[in-house]
């Protein structure tokens, strides 16, 4: 009797230590093909539809015509472009000091962050290439196959740290580098020449989640395929990515 005793109550720790975190969710109305693997409980493809919640240590992915975007609970947003992958490692948000934890990992693919609500200085993000401090920041990331990185600054500021133990780069509004496969150094390039998925190119004006992760809501609409989600109408508007709305004759 005490050994059956004994191996339920193991049985019951281990489910409990193994049990996924939840740690936001997908608020793209459309679906359009991403999955997402957890890999703590399960191994198998999850599709990613509205309102499903992401969990700690997802891998998230999209085919080459699909996207898909995330909202944390300090109201972070990632959006994945086509034929992207990103890891969640972790999110960890104390709503009572309003600061945010975190470890995201952009393996390959085109995508936009965009920092919540939370002080967001304990938030990592890396590329194959690079380590990325943020502060207040809404950023682009393209990550190419071979690992190379392009990162430009749309509002904020961010620590980038490339490969091969090169020096820390600070960029603000407007600026961008990019990281070679190499790691031989960040070289400076026009924010325009970061490429955009415009599917997730206009920010998500979503309630921001529950306690639990879940139940997050989306004000906007999509619009056709090749359009942009969210109704921003300032997308189409502003070619060289600065998140302002172009005047006439303005590169």
């Amino acid at each position: 009797m005490k050994i059956r005793y004994l191996a339920v109550t193991l049985t019951l720790i281990s489910s409990g230590a193994l049990a996924d975190t939840r740690i936001g969710a997908v608020v793209q109305p459309e679906f359009t093909g991403a999955t997402g693997t957890r890999t703590i409980t399960s191994a198998a493809l999850e599709e990613l539809h509205f309102n499903r919640d992401v969990f700690t240590g997802e891998t998230v992915k999209t085919p080459q015509a699909g996207s898909t975007v995330i909202k944390f609970q300090d109201s972070t947003q990632i959006q994945v472009g086509h034929n992207s992958t990103v890891v969640l490692d972790k999110f960890v948000y104390d709503p009572q000091s309003a600061v945010v934890n975190a470890s995201i990992a952009f393996s390959t693919g085109v995508f936009r962050f965009i920092s919540g609500t939370a002080n967001d200085r304990g938030v990592v993000l890396t590329t194959p290439t690079t380590t990325l401090g943020i502060r207040g920041t809404k950023i682009l990331i393209n990550v190419g196959a071979d690992g190379s990185s392009d990162v430009g600054v749309i509002d904020g500021s961010v620590d980038v740290t490339p490969c091969g133990g090169h020096d820390t780069i600070t960029l603000t509004h407007g600026q961008a580098v990019r990281v070679s496969a190499a790691c031989n150094g960040a070289d400076h390039i026009s924010l325009a020449e970061i490429p955009v998925d415009p599917a997730v190119a206009g920010d998500f004006d979503s309630a921001s989640t529950s306690q639990n992760g879940s139940s997050l809501s989306h004000q906007g609409s999509p619009t056709s395929k090749g359009g942009t989600v969210g109704d921003d109408p300032k997308v189409a508007r502003d070619p060289d990515h600065d998140g302002d709305v172009d005047k006439p004759g303005e590169n």
